[in-house]
C-alpha cells in the first residue's frame, strides 16, 4: 500500500496538483474533511460511506458536488441500492482503453449531509 502512495505522491507532484492529499492511514484514524474522498474498493460500498462520509465537507466550492468516488469492479447493484438517488456509475473504459478496466467502474456518491446507515 505504501509503494501505491508513492506513485500517486509522484503523479500529484509531475501534473503539479496542489490541492490533493495521497494518504496511507486508516480512515476511523483521519478527522479532516475533505471535498472528495477517493477510494478503490476496500469493502462493501455502504461500510466505505459509513466509515467515510464524516470526513466529507459541507462547504461546496467545486462545480461537482461534494462526495465519495469509488473505484469498484464487477456486478454490485445490490451494494448500491439504497444510494440510488445520489449516486452515478460511470464505466472506466470511458477515460482508459486497457482491458483491465473492462469490468471496472467509478461510482460517484453525492454527500450533502450525513447519511443515515
Amino acid at each position: 500500500m505504501r509503494k501505491r502512495i508513492k506513485v500517486v505522491q509522484s503523479i500529484l507532484e509531475v501534473l503539479d496538483l496542489k490541492n490533493v492529499i495521497a494518504m496511507n492511514v486508516r480512515v476511523e484514524d483521519i478527522f479532516e474533511e475533505f471535498d472528495f474522498v477517493a477510494s478503490r474498493a476496500v469493502t462493501a460500498f455502504p461500510r466505505f460511506v459509513g466509515l467515510v462520509q464524516k470526513n466529507i465537507s459541507q462547504n461546496q466550492q467545486n462545480s461537482l458536488l461534494n462526495g465519495i468516488i469509488y473505484l469498484k469492479g464487477g456486478n454490485f447493484p445490490e451494494e448500491i441500492k439504497d444510494f440510488e438517488q445520489i449516486v452515478k456509475i460511470s464505466e472506466i473504459t470511458k477515460f482508459f482503453n486497457e482491458p483491465f478496466f473492462d469490468n471496472k467502474k467509478v461510482v460517484y456518491l453525492i454527500v450533502r449531509k450525513m447519511l443515515v446507515m
